[in-house]
């Protein structure tokens, strides 16, 4: 069985929502540290420096699954739901 990382799925939410269609015309140069991008790479298990880049971006342009659950469920409960003290 494969073993998912984390940034597959957001790359996978990506293409599917269309943020990665289309030919990469787009350009982005950077000046950074080589630990920082070591570190993202070590943490992410990403080795390519663009498909880094492409996560990155992907997870600020992608909409947060947290927030999105507390608006969908907000309220589920009811009122008169008491927590456990």
């Amino acid at each position: 069985m494969a073993t998912h990382l984390p940034h597959t799925r957001i790359l996978e939410e990506a293409r599917g929502s269309g943020l990665l269609a289309g030919d990469k015309t787009a350009h982005v140069s950077i000046r950074t540290t080589a630990t920082l991008i070591a570190a993202a790479k070590e943490r992410t298990g990403v080795e390519s420096t663009t498909e880094l880049v492409e996560l990155a971006l992907a997870t600020l342009a992608l909409p947060d699954p947290v927030t999105r659950y507390m608006v969908e469920t907000y309220g589920a409960l009811g009122p008169d739901h008491q927590l456990d003290d």
